[in-house]
């Protein structure tokens, strides 16, 4: 008779583990899936942000564009603007060069005509004296 109260024993202790077992295995599986429930949720939110993100920057993608184009032109300006003033720089240059060189041939008229004037005063008091 110990044998079987032994044995019944150890059958009460296999059930009753694994009924426990049954139990925390069922506790786990239920945690599992209240997680697993969180995280699709969480990612459902996670979609829903990116579309978000999306539809604005699709939004913004008109506004990029036509900042694109204003600085586009505005650089296109600002270069134009830089070559009229390197042309009319150099412009200025050469009139000064000309100018300059004007100058100088007035100069050497100016001195052309006073030799000449004292050439002539020179002449007219010759002529005087004979």
């Amino acid at each position: 008779m110990a044998i079987t109260q032994g044995t019944n024993g150890g059958q009460a202790t296999a059930a009753s583990e694994a009924a426990a077992f049954e139990a925390e295995r069922n506790r786990l599986i239920t945690n599992i899936q209240i997680e697993m429930g969180q995280v699709l949720s969480n990612v459902n939110i996670l979609n829903r942000n990116l579309e978000t993100i999306i539809t604005i920057g699709q939004e913004f993608e008109q506004l990029s564009q036509l900042w694109k184009h204003f600085h586009a032109s505005a650089s296109q300006r600002a270069e134009e603007e830089r070559f009229d003033r390197e042309l009319l720089a150099q412009e200025e240059e050469e009139d000064e060069q000309e100018h300059e060189q004007s100058e100088g041939r007035y100069a050497e008229d100016d001195e052309e005509q006073q030799q000449q004037s004292q050439e002539d005063r020179v002449h007219e008091q010759g002529e005087e004296d004979v």
